[in-house]
């Protein structure tokens, strides 16, 4: 049971029964919307009525009330996306920036890895990022790192053996143990190897895997010890085995790893037991190509059905690691969902968090709770304390020529620049925290947004000068689009 449905009333759930049964007004009522369901791969036209941050009713034309109505005008109501496996430190990003880049991409959840941050200040790293994760506006669950540090022949700053590693297991927040990458550790019965996987199995929690390069027998005897996943299948013959085993396949397509289109072959025999994560990805591939927005448009062109690939970062992910009211556009879920503009490129018209817009740096609600000890929720050491203030989103004005490669090859993707570099569009579909653009310059905007039905959607942008963090004086420029031409579903 997580941490959020502990904190969870009765009075709460009997709301949630009362609005359903329409004997109460709901908080949210999105009309119009064509639901991708990925648990019976399918898309309908359907209502959805919300209350108390969770799914009241699904339904067609569904006779009921809301405080607030989104009239989602045939926009396609999918899961909110859960990224099952990533690094957030190799964004170079805090959970705060992070969030400002992924959710205008339509991801809401993410289990993250703290390995590195976990390397240098060993189980306060981990105390740290969930705290962060907390007001993100992101929910940020983690796994605890079990090869702390990755190598005898390493030393970070921490070392972490299985008495530290059954505390973080522990903690309200971390859903398992993370990827266990001494193998040959495994294979060999080394004792304080064994005892982390000993931890892992009395915590009665998901058991990451990381086997590189095994097969055969020894990949046999890797499932044997326990483990439930592997992230580190490059073929298709990798891939087929792994499933064989018994392990779920996690499907990597990051900054530092690329294998989705060599297993596109597997996925289009849709696995039962498949996700895809990213595992690293750069800010700049952020800003440019997407988050798991991109990896559905790579499966779509290979040949999923966008049911199928939806699947794959929503309810299948959210199955893995026990995460059992997410995922899924059904009562009692979560109200985490998107609104897409399609199923081709999927382009993100709102992200939504418990039934409330998604806010960066905002309280995650419900969000997961957990004890830390380097000081209250969210500060973390002085050397990694996270940006607070007003947050503007930006896009890059520049990018390395791989990334602007890797951007011409990603089905569905455009140059921001080729849509107008001052104009809100643009800059919501590329957006970031300003604090965390690693770029000399770029254009940071502050949109002004009003409901369609009003005269027009205006959006200011200036430039400002990140070489000595100060904005520079510039001109300004306006947009506006009429009402008729603007996408956005409205509110009423």
């Amino acid at each position: 049971m997580n941490s959020q449905d502990r904190d969870e009333t009765n009075g709460d759930r009997q709301r949630l029964v009362r609005v359903a049964l329409g004997q109460e007004d709901g908080d949210l009522l999105v009309r119009g919307a064509q639901v991708v369901q990925p648990v019976t791969r399918e898309v309908y036209a359907a209502d959805v009525l919300v209350a108390g941050g969770r799914v009241a009713a699904v339904g067609p034309d569904l006779p009921a009330r809301a405080r607030r109505t989104v009239q989602a005008r045939g926009a396609y109501l999918a899961p909110g996306f859960i990224d099952g496996h990533i690094h957030i430190e190799s964004s170079l990003l805090t959970p705060a920036s992070f969030a400002a880049a992924v959710l205008p991409h339509g991801t809401t959840a993410v289990v993250a890895e703290p390995h590195e941050i976990v390397n240098v200040l060993g189980p306060a790293g981990l105390n740290w990022m969930l705290g962060a994760g907390r007001t993100s506006g992101l929910r940020v669950y983690a796994s605890a790192p079990s090869c702390v540090p990755a190598s005898e022949f390493e030393q970070g700053g921490a070392r972490v053996d299985a008495a530290q590693v059954a505390e973080m297991l522990a903690r309200p927040g971390v859903l398992g143990l993370a990827e266990m990458m001494n193998y040959p550790g495994v294979l060999g019965g080394d004792a304080g190897v064994w005892d982390i996987l000993n931890a892992g199995r009395r915590s009665g929690k998901r058991l990451d895997g990381h086997a590189a390069g095994l097969g055969g027998r020894e990949l046999l005897a890797y499932a044997a010890a326990g483990l439930h996943s592997d992230h580190e299948a490059t073929t298709p013959e990798e891939a087929r085995e792994r499933l064989r085993a018994g392990l779920w396949l996690m499907v990597r397509e990051g900054s530092a790893a690329r294998n989705l289109a060599a297993l596109l072959p597997v996925l289009r025999d849709l696995p039962r037991r498949a996700l895809l994560v990213s595992d690293d990805v750069s800010v700049d591939e952020l800003l440019e190509l997407g988050h798991l927005d991109r990896l559905l448009r790579t499966c779509v062109a290979g040949g999923l059905h966008p049911a199928d690939a939806v699947a794959l970062v929503t309810s299948q992910p959210a199955e893995y690691w026990g995460l059992h009211d997410l995922g899924v556009i059904a009562p009692g879920y979560h109200a985490d969902f998107v609104l897409l503009r399609d199923l081709q490129h999927f382009g993100v018209l709102e992200t939504f968090v418990g039934g409330e817009e998604a806010r960066p740096g905002g309280e995650t609600p419900p969000c997961p709770v957990a004890a830390s000890t380097s000081g209250p929720a969210g500060t973390g050491p002085p050397s990694i304390r996270p940006r607070t203030g007003p947050r503007s989103r930006c896009f890059p004005t520049r990018s390395s020529p791989g990334v602007r490669r890797r951007a011409a090859e990603t089905p569905g993707w455009s140059s921001p620049t080729a849509t107008g570099a001052a104009s809100g569009r643009a800059a919501g579909r590329w957006a970031a925290a300003c604090a965390a653009a690693p770029w000399a310059s770029a254009f940071c905007t502050t949109r002004i947004r009003w409901p369609c039905s009003a005269a027009a959607t205006r959006t200011c942008a200036r430039r400002v000068g990140r070489s000595n963090g100060s904005a520079a004086a510039s001109s300004w420029s306006w947009t506006a689009r009429s009402a008729s031409s603007c996408p956005c579903p409205t509110r009423v």
